[in-house]
């Protein structure tokens, strides 16, 4: 029972979606530097300096069974991971989330940005909106014949694009492992 209300309390439902469609992240995201969601298990202590330290306010500790205050990156509320933001890997006593210095994090994937057609205004609506695009720091999304398409090369995770997206058709799903980069800007 207690799953199931964490489960729930977890899901988040989208303004002016159809009513009762909930969204759940299947993977949680955690932080650049924690290299994997087993690392981040094996390690973390539930401190929680890394969430103090969090600059986007992005950085919650999970409620979830099993993953009880590790910490995870949920954009629902707003805010997004900062590009130049290092904080939880810098103040992670345990190794739980290694250092790393911005220009490797901009080469770190934490999740993939996934659209949902149903929702996107681009489909829905017919309508000229891009923001996702204009907004994405990596260049990971482009508009394709109207609508936006994500370069899953290019895409960090970040949440930029979830926090900035009017009709809340973007969700940010974790990696199990993190991947790097070798040539992220690649011409």
């Amino acid at each position: 029972l207690l799953a199931g209300a964490a489960i729930s309390a977890r899901a988040a439902s989208f303004p002016g979606e159809p009513s009762g469609r909930k969204v759940e992240r299947l993977t949680p995201i955690v932080p650049p530097g924690a290299q994997s969601i087993r690392n981040v298990a094996s390690k973390c202590v539930g401190c929680m300096l890394c969430v103090s330290a969090c600059k986007g306010k992005v950085l919650k500790p999970s409620l979830a069974p099993g993953r009880f205050l590790q910490p995870e990156l949920q954009y629902s509320k707003g805010g997004y991971c900062l590009p130049d933001c290092t904080a939880c890997s810098d103040v992670c006593p345990t190794g739980a989330i290694q250092p790393l210095g911005a220009l490797l994090k901009s080469q770190v994937s934490i999740g993939r940005a996934t659209i949902d057609e149903r929702s996107c205004m681009t489909y829905t609506r017919d309508a000229r909106c891009g923001i996702c695009a204009r907004r994405c720091t990596y260049g990971a999304i482009r508009m394709v014949d109207g609508h936006p398409q994500v370069d899953y090369s290019k895409c960090t995770g970040c949440g930029k694009c979830e926090m900035v997206c009017p009709a809340k058709a973007i969700l940010v799903e974790g990696r199990e492992k993190h991947k790097i980069f070798e040539k992220l800007f690649a011409e």
